[in-house]
């Protein structure tokens, strides 16, 4: 096997779950009274949730593969560079960067992929390196786009989100008394710092 060929590639790596978002694909952004750089975080997103449709999710073991963790880790950062942008703006330009990252499907996506490790009830999705953990990433995601108070439309998105709070809710039970115990093993701050986000 050719030493520079990505596992993830290798149909005898134990990749088997496909990635199936049930998030909506991001659409072709209409033209904006937006300043570039802003509309170009916005397009970059908008791509990278259409892309998600074509990588592979998990290995057959049910850890997330390198080439998803790396996905999420480029919404991340553009999470990061489109939250910067927002307190330059005015408030009509900020309506409208709700309107379009919302339509653009990341937040949907962030919030199924946290959901998606929750529901497994593997306390393994809380407790890895950020590099290579799609919840954690996913996580950060939401953070990255919580550090402004300028996209409240967002976070309405977030709390409507059927499966999502309830699981964070769930699991913060769950851990309460091992934390209180100090037995717990999980890194517990990933789930509290989304969950202060809405305070």
């Amino acid at each position: 096997m050719d030493p520079n060929t990505n596992d993830d590639d290798d149909p005898d790596s134990g990749v088997v779950t496909s990635a199936t978002s049930t998030a909506p694909p991001g659409p072709s952004l209409p033209a904006s009274d937006l300043p570039e750089y802003t509309q170009r975080h916005l397009a970059t997103l908008s791509t990278l949730n259409r892309n998600t449709a074509h990588i592979v999710r998990r290995h057959q073991d049910g850890t997330d593969t390198r080439e998803f963790c790396n996905h999420l880790k480029e919404i991340k950062t553009a999470c990061y560079s489109l939250s910067y942008t927002c307190p330059w703006l005015n408030d009509s330009q900020r309506r409208t960067v709700n309107d379009l990252l919302i339509r653009t499907g990341i937040v949907d996506l962030l919030c199924e992929v946290m959901a998606d490790g929750l529901e497994s009830n593997n306390d393994a999705a809380w407790d890895g390196d950020q590099d290579t953990n799609a919840t954690v990433i996913a996580a950060g995601g939401l953070t990255a786009l919580a550090w402004t108070n300028y996209l409240p439309e967002v976070w309405c998105r977030v709390c409507d989100d059927t499966r999502l709070l309830p699981l964070l809710l769930k699991k913060l039970k769950d851990w309460y008394r091992p934390h209180m115990d100090k037995t717990l093993k999980v890194r517990i701050n990933y789930v509290v710092m989304v969950l202060a986000l809405h305070g």
